[in-house]
C-alpha cells in the first residue's frame, strides 16, 4: 500500500478536498462515491498548482459528485448486470460493459485492472494500535473497468451468479488471514468459518460451535471493512450482545472501529 505522507485539506474554486502528498511521480485526482474530493501528488507538489488542478476539472468535479449523489435513490434498485452499471470491489468502482458473444458456453468476468487485497500485515498492525486511521485505508476511486463476456440470450441470473462468483473468489482467498489476525490478537480462537452471499447481514457467529460466517459482499467494501467485521465476529465469541462488554473489546483491538463500521454503511455499494 502507498500510504500517504502528508495530508491537507484545502478549497479552489469553492470546491473543498484532500491533498494527499506521496512517493509517486505524478498528480491525480478522485471524486469519491461519498463526493468528498481528493488529490494526490508528489511530494514536492506546490499546493498552488493542486489549487489550479482541482479548478480546471471543476465541472468534471461537479458532474461526478451529483452523479453520486443522484445514486442513493437508485441504491435499492436490483442490478441488471447490463453496461453502464457499476460494480465495486475493494471499494473501488468498476464501470460495467457487458459484451454478448455468440459461442461462448459460460460468463467470464475480466477486470482492469484485477483488485488486489493490498492490507498487509503491518497495516493491520498500525491499526490494531490506532497509528493508522480508517479513513487512509479507503481505496483511490478511480473508475476502473469490467467486461463481463456473456453467451448469446443469457439470462439476469446467470451474469448475476458470474458477480458473485468473483465476490465470493475474493473474500476467500483473504479471510482466513483476517480471522487468524484476530484470533493471535484476542486470544479468541473461531473453531471454522465460511462465506456466502448475505443481503441483511456482514458475518454472525454461532456462539455455541464458534463457527463464522461471513458475507460475500464484504469484498465490495473497501478491504478495512473486512478486517473490521472479521474482528466483530470474533468479539462475539467472548460477548453474545452489543454491551458496553462487547464495544470494550472492539476499542481495545480496533480503536478505530466506529469509522470502519460507518464505512461499512456508506454508499459505496449499489
Amino acid at each position: 500500500m502507498n500510504r500517504a505522507l502528508f495530508t491537507e485539506t484545502r478549497e479552489a474554486g469553492g470546491i473543498r478536498y484532500t491533498l494527499i502528498r506521496k512517493n509517486i511521480k505524478k498528480p491525480h485526482l478522485y471524486v469519491k462515491p461519498d463526493g468528498s474530493v481528493t488529490v494526490t501528488a508528489p511530494l514536492l507538489y506546490p499546493a498552488g498548482d493542486a489549487d489550479g488542478f482541482v479548478e480546471s476539472k471543476a465541472g468534471w468535479i461537479l458532474k461526478n459528485q451529483e452523479k453520486f449523489r443522484r445514486r442513493p435513490a437508485q441504491e435499492n434498485l436490483a442490478l441488471r448486470y447490463v453496461s453502464g452499471e457499476t460494480l465495486f470491489f475493494w471499494g473501488r468502482p468498476y464501470v460495467l460493459e457487458t459484451v454478448e458473444e455468440a459461442g461462448r458456453k459460460r460468463a467470464r468476468l475480466e477486470l482492469t485492472p484485477e483488485p488486489v487485497f493490498s492490507l498487509t500485515a503491518e497495516d493491520m498492525e498500525l491499526i490494531r494500535n490506532g497509528k493508522l486511521s480508517v479513513e487512509r485505508c479507503v481505496p483511490d476511486a478511480e473508475p476502473a473497468r469490467a467486461v463481463l463476456r456473456i453467451p448469446a440470450g443469457s439470462t439476469e441470473e446467470q451474469r448475476e451468479k458470474t458477480v458473485k462468483r468473483k465476490y465470493k473468489e475474493l473474500l476467500d482467498g483473504v479471510a482466513g488471514s483476517m480471522l487468524d489476525f484476530w484470533a493471535e490478537e484476542t486470544g479468541l480462537r473461531y473453531s471454522e468459518w465460511h462465506s456466502r452471499y448475505m443481503t441483511s447481514r456482514w458475518g454472525s457467529l454461532s456462539v455455541r460451535d464458534r463457527r463464522v460466517c461471513l458475507s460475500t459482499r464484504l469484498s465490495e467494501r473497501p478491504e478495512v471493512c473486512l478486517l473490521y467485521v472479521a474482528l466483530h465476529e470474533t468479539a462475539h465469541i467472548k460477548e453474545a450482545d452489543h454491551g458496553p462488554g462487547f464495544k470494550a473489546v472492539l476499542d481495545r483491538y480496533m480503536p478505530g472501529w466506529r469509522d470502519a463500521e460507518r464505512l461499512l454503511k456508506r454508499g459505496y455499494s449499489r
